[in-house]
């Protein structure tokens, strides 16, 4: 323990510090309100369809492999001409987001 500890003990806060210790407080509740408005009306969210993801397994555990616009129709179509595991995941992903709707 410092050793001016025991003399700080008990005394009560200056305005000024008081009042900062507020600002502070309520810069973090305006920025948790502001952050809790733009996920309710849906910022940040991309349009539905718009990517395709799925896990595969790996050396490590597991994947997480995601694409999105062009790159997904790109994607899609080429697992749409492949086989295996992670092609069938593939695939029902890419029916399931709307990339492979002829399939």
């Amino acid at each position: 323990m410092p050793p001016n500890y025991r003399q700080h003990e008990g005394l009560p806060l200056a305005r000024s510090e008081r009042r900062a210790g507020w600002a502070v407080a309520g810069v973090v509740v305006l920025i948790g309100a502001g952050l809790g408005i733009w996920q309710f009306a849906g910022g940040g969210a991309s349009p539905k369809g718009s990517c395709v993801s799925i896990n595969v397994a790996s050396s490590t555990g597991g994947a997480f492999v995601q694409h999105c616009g062009a790159d997904a129709r790109t994607w899609c179509a080429a697992e749409a001409r492949s086989a295996g595991i992670v092609a069938r995941e593939a695939q029902s992903a890419c029916r399931r987001d709307g990339f492979l709707a002829g399939h």
